[in-house]
């Protein structure tokens, strides 16, 4: 009894099928880890940002200036902060970010003197701002640094704190079931052309609250999610 073999030319097929799958399947399983690692990160900043400033409000009394560096001050000793820049460059990616749908950025936060910027222990690069005109102080997280895309909803995710109750504002939604939780209404669309000229500016602010509440970034992928709704894709 011979046993056969296979021929070569049945090998070269049974290669380029794999090659085919393989083709198929890897980038989709990669997006699915990309986007599992930003909930991930979302949810770990989220109660950061909430564990720091509960912390502050206990050791220091409710946040009670006025300037962005007085803000940086009041809540840093509770953020794990490696590198601080202040307002000099360095600390975020010296390069224009991307809206969610692509479009360049309003800011270039790497030289924007508007802000108190930071990289913690972690890695991600922080961003704080308040203002004396308004209730709420922010924080940008751009938490794989400069690894990119630096997308505003992919990589990058928008917070605020209320300072009169140190109550955390998720940017953005406009449903919520946390009383501790605050949400209000900023896009997040896959095309900027899908909102108006105003938004597209702020595209992807959005994004936080979707990710958080949801568990995930279906958004990457369809547009009729809604809040009182269609959660996931089909």
């Amino acid at each position: 009894m011979t046993c056969r073999g296979f021929t070569l030319a049945e090998v070269l097929i049974t290669l380029g099928i794999i090659g085919v799958v393989a083709a198929l399947t890897i980038p989709t399983l990669m997006q699915e880890q990309k986007e599992k690692a930003a909930v991930a990160a979302v949810k770990k900043h989220t109660a950061m940002i909430s564990n720091a400033v509960k912390m502050a409000i206990a050791n220091d009394g409710v946040f009670s200036g006025e300037d962005v560096k007085a803000w940086y001050d009041y809540i840093s000793p509770y953020l794990n902060v490696q590198e601080y820049c202040g307002e000099e460059n360095g600390c975020w990616v010296n390069d224009t970010l991307k809206t969610l749908g692509g479009s360049d950025w309003i800011n270039m936060y790497n030289t924007d003197r508007h802000y108190q910027k930071a990289v913690l222990s972690d890695g991600s690069s922080l961003q704080t701002w308040t203002s004396a005109d308004t209730d709420i102080a922010e924080f940008i997280i751009d938490y794989n640094g400069a690894k990119g895309p630096n997308t505003v909803g992919i990589d990058i995710f928008y917070f605020q704190i209320f300072k009169k109750d140190g109550k955390l504002n998720l940017k953005r939604g406009n449903d919520n079931e946390n009383p501790d939780v605050a949400v209000d209404i900023y896009p997040c669309k896959r095309l900027d052309t899908s909102v108006g000229v105003g938004d597209i500016l702020s595209n992807g602010m959005g994004c936080t609250s979707l990710v958080f509440f949801n568990e995930n970034m279906d958004y990457l992928h369809c547009d009729d999610l809604s809040w009182d709704g269609k959660t996931k894709c089909d």
